[in-house]
This record gives C-alpha cells, sequence and structure tokens, in this order.
C-alpha cells in the first residue's frame, strides 16, 4: 500500500494499493518487499519493487518476483 503526504507529520492521503503480491503456488508467506530506488524512472513516477516467497524446494530457496509500479497524478490534478 502507497500512502502520501505533504510532510512526514501528515496528512495522510487514504492508502492505495499498488499490486497484489505473487503467492506462486502458495508455498508459503510473501516478505521482504523491497523498492529498488536505483532502477527508478521518470524522476521516481515508475518503481520497481521486489517481495520475496519461498519456492518450498529446499529450506532456504525463494523466487523474487518484480513489479512495475508506474506513479500517475490523479484525475484532475
Amino acid at each position: 500500500l502507497l500512502r502520501t503526504a505533504p510532510a512526514l507529520t501528515g496528512p495522510w492521503s487514504a492508502p492505495l494499493r499498488l499490486f497484489v503480491a505473487d503467492h506462486g503456488k502458495g508455498e508459503g508467506p510473501v516478505y521482504d518487499a523491497l523498492d529498488h530506488p536505483a532502477f527508478a524512472e521518470g524522476g521516481g513516477r515508475v518503481l520497481y519493487i521486489t517481495h520475496s516467497r519461498p519456492t518450498g524446494e529446499t529450506s532456504f530457496s525463494a523466487r523474487f518476483p518484480l513489479h512495475r509500479v508506474e506513479l500517475r497524478a490523479p484525475a484532475g490534478g
């Protein structure tokens, strides 16, 4: 979820869902969501976010789906 504010103290916007995490075949929980600012485009308008989820193959195996999120100005804004 994403929320915005003009300052750290708010007021904060309503939450906006950026994407639905890929659970794969349901092998386990999704965790470790991470933004990758080095890959951002358009001055931060396009974000790349990964998360990890276990594959079930071994105790430590995981997949890291990549999500491309494009932020747009609200209608009329």
